[in-house]
């Protein structure tokens, strides 16, 4: 599929997104950078992810299926599916681990860890470490996540990454705001807008697409994150 027909398909899909409504009630806001918050403990959630990478003429899709253990400490696994030449294949699997530091505060820097091991196209095991740092106004808020990764194999190198939004929050609904991230090692940086949207009280739906910045980017990704969390 080409990237106008990409983006025809974003634009259809936000502009559906006009004709549903409810309150706001889950704080995530971009698709590529993690947040501080943390869903109640006992809280499960499913999330699908959906992303496309048009200059391969492929996509990837992930089932994530959330837990949070306590108020604090949210367990995920994932399951991920690659699709090439209409082909879908089974390309790994994912375990989470997120743990948010102190009490909710606007105005302060809110920090939390995330770690994660995964294997991905029959190689070995990864993990891969995250500092996920939220600062929050009283209509924005503003995400940094710090990325190492590395193989468990001997001899492997540390990858390094980052990725930063800025996201405004319009009504009870809406968020509206931008994402930036890089793989410093490459290097590869994107930036692009991102967009979500409060369904219902259980449902929210995000969309962002990123475009390249450097000669070993891709032009462009799209990605749609939709959430259903049980109360």
């Amino acid at each position: 599929m080409k990237n106008n027909q990409f983006l025809a398909l974003f634009l259809v899909v936000l502009t559906s997104l006009f004709f549903t409504g409810s309150a706001f009630a889950h704080s995530r806001n971009f698709v590529w950078t993690y947040e501080w918050f943390t869903t109640p403990q006992g809280t499960p959630e499913l999330e699908l992810w959906y992303t496309a990478h048009p200059d391969k003429d492929k996509s990837v899709e992930q089932i994530e299926l959330e837990y949070s253990v306590t108020d604090r400490w949210v367990v995920a696994p994932y399951f991920i599916y690659e699709r090439y030449d209409d082909k879908a294949n089974v390309k790994g699997w994912k375990f989470e681990q997120r743990y948010r530091f102190g009490n909710f505060s606007r105005y302060k820097i809110l920090p939390s860890a995330y770690f994660e091991v995964k294997k991905l196209d029959g190689k070995s095991h990864k993990g891969e470490l995250k500092l996920l740092l939220s600062y929050l106004t009283d209509d924005m808020i503003f995400a940094l996540n710090l990325i190492a990764e590395r193989n468990f194999a001997p001899h492997s190198k540390t990858e390094k990454a980052f990725s930063f939004g800025a996201a405004k929050r319009s009504g009870k609904k809406w968020t509206i705001g931008a994402e930036v991230k890089g793989e410093i090692s490459t290097p590869e940086y994107y930036v692009g807008p991102t967009i979500g949207y409060q369904i219902d009280a259980n449902q929210r739906i995000i969309l962002g697409s990123q475009f390249g910045l450097s000669k070993a980017s891709e032009d462009q990704m799209i990605r749609v994150i939709y959430e259903y969390e049980w109360k």
